[in-house]
């Protein structure tokens, strides 16, 4: 193993007597250096000078810490106080804002709407508006939180059960984004990409995700395929991707290997990704919201169908074109992956629209229509009380 080159590496003094658990550098300029540590402390350093320039202290062991500019910062400990500190203030302790009913793990802040976000092992997500702290408005989330990016206008969290959850700052009060880590095992930290596109996501396994909130596009999707292909294919080795609201281009999904094959629906938003070990994919069908093609397995035909219906659309429609597609393939083996944007209070949503019933119903009829083992290799994605999507 080959050591890196310590000639620009210096440790600075003073630094805490406990573990670290956060370092932020300043917003401006990286001469400032924020740092919160177990030994109950958040200390103010001074890189460029190698000098510590402030300390004040919790009655707990500080999770996280943040700047909010070049004049206060803010830090939640393990008691789940909320503190807020002021650079040129007169006293050297931290001013005590709220709190959550368990430890607060990440604290950050958010300058397009003036307020610092946390999140608490207590389920909970705060808002905390800098102008009036005192009354903070509380969403709650399925598990603990372990981590928390802030990506332009959304808000990524990242809780127990390796469950992401995506919200918009502008609309808090629904989940826009509901997933769960393909990484095996417990989220260790998210961080926003600098173009706001997307996020990382790392893992207690040495593993990083890198995961965009919208579409596969330019470099970062060819990176996001390749380390698909170095490391998932040769653990999974899968036959295809069922996908909706594909980046394409030119009537045709963008950014996808040469040896990759790929349909689209006629509205470009459900298609169909085979891969070089599914053999001899033959196109079905390309309907307006639905692709279908049909596969070969072990000398066995099974049918493929993706579809997607836009929240605008006629869901009547999609339905319809399901139900034509299935009733045509004569009792062959099918899989079906669909997005009916469905609201569902499962996934975080106010109030359950037509479409979840609707769905609901036609998914318990669909599945009647496979009833042996199909022996394909699928990478799924299972979340806890969800229902059709």
């Amino acid at each position: 193993m080959t050591l890196p080159d310590s000639t620009n590496e210096f440790k600075l003094e003073e630094a805490p007597e406990d573990l670290i658990s956060a370092v932020n550098f300043g917003p401006s300029s990286s001469q400032f250096l924020l740092a919160s540590s177990w030994d109950c402390t958040v200390r103010l350093f001074d890189v460029t000078n190698n000098t510590k320039r402030l300390q004040y202290n919790h009655d707990a062991p500080v999770l996280d810490c943040c700047f909010q500019d070049q004049l206060y910062a803010w830090s939640g400990d393990l008691g789940g106080q909320l503190l807020t500190f002021d650079f040129n203030g007169y006293e050297h302790q931290g001013k005590k804002v709220g709190s959550h009913d368990a430890a607060i793990k990440c604290v950050e802040y958010c300058p397009d709407i003036h307020a610092v976000i946390t999140g608490s092992w207590d389920q909970t997500v705060k808002l905390w508006d800098i102008r009036a702290p005192e009354t903070p408005s509380t969403y709650r989330v399925p598990d603990k939180v372990y981590t928390m990016a802030i990506c332009g206008e959304k808000l990524i969290v990242g809780t127990a059960g390796r469950r992401i959850l995506v919200y918009d700052l502008r609309a808090m009060n629904y989940v826009e984004q509901l997933r769960e880590s393909s990484l095996k095992y417990q989220t260790r930290c998210i961080r926003a990409f600098p173009n706001k596109q997307g996020y990382v996501v790392s893992s207690i396994e040495a593993y990083i995700l890198f995961l965009l909130l919208h579409k596969f596009s330019g470099v970062i999707g060819k990176l996001c395929q390749r380390l698909w292909s170095k490391w998932e294919a040769q653990q999974h080795q899968p036959y295809l991707f069922i996908i909706q609201e594909p980046h394409a281009k030119n009537g045709k999904i963008a950014s996808i290997p040469k040896c990759w094959k790929s349909w689209l629906s006629k509205s470009g938003k459900a298609g169909i990704i085979t891969l070089p070990t599914c053999s001899s994919p033959v196109v079905l069908s390309a309907k307006e919201n639905t692709m279908a093609t049909k596969i070969t397995i072990n000398s066995k035909a099974f049918t493929i169908i993706s579809s997607y219906s836009s929240p605008n659309a006629n869901f009547r429609e999609i339905l319809g074109e399901l139900t034509d597609l299935t009733t045509n393939i004569n009792g062959e083996e099918c899989l079906i992956g669909v997005d009916f944007n469905a609201h569902s209070q499962h996934w975080g949503y106010r109030n359950e629209d037509s479409r979840k019933s609707t769905s609901g119903v036609y998914c318990r009829k669909a599945s009647s229509f496979s009833t042996a083992a199909i022996p394909l290799r699928l990478l799924s994605t299972t979340i806890d009380k969800a229902g059709p999507t």
